[in-house]
C-alpha cells in the first residue's frame, strides 16, 4: 500500500476538508480492499471508507475525504489519527494518517506550517497561519522578526522587511496565509541562531469583537544555519635548498 507522500491534514470544526490518496505498491493477485477509519468520531469523518484495488487498477491513485466535525466543546485543536488497513489474496498491511482539527469555538491562531529551518546564505522558509474560528470583524495579525540580522519576512504583495501584517475576515479566517522567511548573510562564523517570530493581533487594525484582541502574543521558533566556518587553516609548504 503506498499513498501520495501526505503529511499531516488540515480540518477544521466548521467543516472544512482535507484529503489524500491512496494506491497499491505492487500488482495483486486478486482484488484488494482497503478501509479507511477515523480513531476519533467526534473530530473527524472519512469518505469513502473502503476502497477496492484489482490487477488492471493498482497503480491509479483513489482519493480518501476527510472532514472535520463540530464536537461544540472548547478543547482546543485536536490531533486525529486515520488508520488504513488492506485485505487481499496476497497483500496486506496498515498504514496511519495524522489529522489536525482546528477548534472553532473560542479565537486563537494557529501555526499549521512551519519550515523554518534555513540557510543565512539566500535561503528561504516560512510558516503558515490561520484564524481558530469566524471572525466578527477584521483581524490583522502581526509577524515580526525579533532578529532582523538574520532573517527578513514577507508575504506574497510585500517587500522583505521585520514586519508583515496578515489580514483575517469572516470570508477567510480558515484559509492559511503564508509568511515567507528569507537569511541574511552577516559575515560572521556565529553559529546557528535559533530565535522566535513574534505574533500578536494588531489592536489599531482589528475591529472584532469576539476576543481576538485578547489574545496574548504567541512565539514561532525559527533556526537560521550559519554559513561560515571558525578557525583556521594550516598549509603546508615544502622548502628546499642547499
Amino acid at each position: 500500500m503506498a499513498d501520495s507522500g501526505f503529511e499531516t491534514l488540515l480540518t477544521t470544526e466548521q467543516g472544512d476538508s482535507d484529503r489524500f490518496d491512496v494506491r497499491l505498491s505492487e500488482a495483486p493477485n486478486s482484488d484488494v480492499s482497503v478501509t479507511a477509519t477515523s480513531l476519533d468520531l467526534t473530530e473527524i469523518a472519512v469518505h469513502p471508507s473502503r476502497l477496492v484495488f484489482g490487477s488492471a487498477d493498482w497503480f491509479i491513485s483513489q482519493t480518501v475525504t476527510v472532514t472535520g466535525l463540530d464536537d461544540d466543546l472548547v478543547d482546543g485543536n485536536q490531533n486525529a489519527v486515520i488508520r488504513l488497513e488492506s485485505r487481499g489474496a496476497t497483500l496486506g498491511g496498515a498504514a496511519a494518517v495524522s489529522v489536525l482539527n482546528v477548534d472553532n469555538d473560542m479565537p486563537g491562531i494557529t501555526i499549521v506550517e512551519n519550515s523554518a529551518d534555513f540557510s543565512e546564505a539566500g535561503g528561504v522558509g516560512g510558516i503558515a497561519l490561520m484564524l481558530n474560528a469566524p471572525p466578527e470583524g477584521d483581524v490583522v495579525v502581526d509577524v515580526t522578526c525579533t532578529v532582523p540580522s538574520e532573517a527578513l519576512l514577507a508575504d506574497e504583495n510585500s517587500e522583505p522587511g521585520e514586519t508583515v501584517s496578515l489580514y483575517f475576515s469572516a470570508a477567510n479566517w480558515q484559509l492559511p496565509q503564508w509568511v515567507y522567511l528569507f537569511g541574511q548573510e552577516d559575515g560572521y562564523a556565529d553559529g546557528d541562531q535559533i530565535f522566535d517570530l513574534s505574533i500578536q493581533v494588531n489592536p489599531a487594525l482589528t475591529s472584532d469583537t469576539s476576543g481576538y484582541l485578547d489574545l496574548p502574543a504567541q512565539p514561532a521558533r525559527v533556526i537560521v544555519r550559519d554559513d561560515q566556518s571558525s578557525g583556521f587553516m594550516v598549509h603546508l609548504a615544502r622548502v628546499c635548498g642547499a
